[in-house]
């Protein structure tokens, strides 16, 4: 009897201390460590002043998971054999839906390749990449590498889903990251894209393109932009060279552009010969509410050679050859302040 007796106290004295660090409550809510629990909790672990774990541990190299649920939806946290690390949903038929790996690679809708790997649609309202002068070594001016743009081939294509190690549910997840197949659940119509071939782009540019584990391509796009730009640059410069040809032709075969505004009054005429190698007379008209009046004279460059200030008295300027050198110039009727009107002049060699 009296061995009875301790044994009872004993399993009491447990029991007492058991009920100190697991408590439940009559509404099955369960708290596990100290203090109390908290409103809104069912399950709650709390420790002071260390770090608290919860472990699930399965003991051989299989899958372990923790789900959570409700009577519509569940998703689930947990490893398979591999080692993997994934977000499930479908507790009664597990799916994959994000994966990491050791690397701290992660990868949605797909296993990882890279530190983040998308299967899918990414809408971002800003995309910033570090660009800082000091994150950049062997700095230089892009050149030559910018007209090896037009060598490339740009295509229309559909992007069929590249991740053979995905769920067989993933063709929820619209397949598009520049580029790709994108089904509207009403309409199941796939959309159209535009890009490069990465195989054609590495034999161009090899420096942009990147291959991962299991041998497939893929382009960094940005990186074009820096290359449109230099060679958009490059196309301007052009551009402007072949409009001064096109105006020294154009003079030299007899057509003359006016740029009159007859707004600011007055007005400029044409000078007389012209060309000329001795001097030339330019006439004008001024308006009667003059407060200044100047003509100017450019090279083709737009560089002012000469200036000559006018007067209400004034109805001629006599310009003379020796004052220039022989080649094509404009000159232009400035008014208060505003052009009025520019015009072209030849001056030739005397003889």
């Amino acid at each position: 009897m009296k061995i009875i007796y301790i044994i009872i106290s004993f399993f009491v004295v447990f029991l007492n201390n058991v009920n100190a660090q697991i408590r439940v409550k009559a509404d099955g809510k369960v708290k596990i460590g100290a203090g109390t629990l908290e409103p809104g909790s069912t399950l709650e672990v709390q420790e002071y002043n260390k770090t608290t774990e919860l472990r699930i541990f399965a003991l051989s190299p299989n899958i372990a998971r923790i789900w959570a649920s409700n009577s519509l939806y569940a998703y689930g946290f947990g490893t398979d054999a591999s080692g993997v690390g994934h977000i499930f949903k479908n507790m009664n038929s597990p799916s994959s839906i994000m994966t990491f790996n050791t690397m701290g690679d992660f990868g949605v809708g797909r296993t990882p390749s890279y530190k983040f790997d998308v299967n899918g649609v990414v809408r971002a309202n800003t995309l910033i990449c570090p660009s800082d002068e000091k994150y950049k070594s062997n700095i230089g001016v892009i050149s030559h590498q910018a007209s090896n743009l037009f060598k490339l081939k740009s295509v229309s294509y559909y992007l069929e889903n590249f991740d053979s190690k995905t769920s067989n549910d993933v063709d929820e997840i619209a397949l598009e990251i520049f580029g790709g197949v994108v089904k509207n659940k009403d309409s199941q119509v796939p959309r159209i894209h535009y890009g490069f071939i990465a195989q054609e782009v590495r034999e161009i540019y090899p420096e942009l393109v990147y291959e991962d584990a299991e041998g497939l391509l893929g382009i960094d796009y940005v990186s074009f932009i820096p290359l449109l730009v230099a060679e958009l640059k490059q196309q301007s410069e052009v551009i402007e060279e072949l409009k001064k040809e096109i105006e020294k032709l154009k003079i030299v075969n007899g057509y003359t552009d006016v740029t009159k505004n007859s707004e600011y009054g007055g007005e400029l005429y044409q000078n007389y010969p012209n060309p000329f190698d001795k001097s030339t007379i330019i006439k004008f008209r001024l308006p009667k509410d003059l407060n200044s009046a100047t003509i100017y004279l450019y090279d083709l460059n737009g560089n002012q050679i000469k200036s000559y200030s006018i007067h209400e008295s004034d109805e001629v300027l006599e310009i003379k050859a020796a004052e220039l050198s022989p080649g094509i110039y404009l000159y232009s009727l400035m008014i208060n302040g505003n052009i009025v009107d520019t015009k072209k002049m030849i001056l030739t060699e005397s003889y």
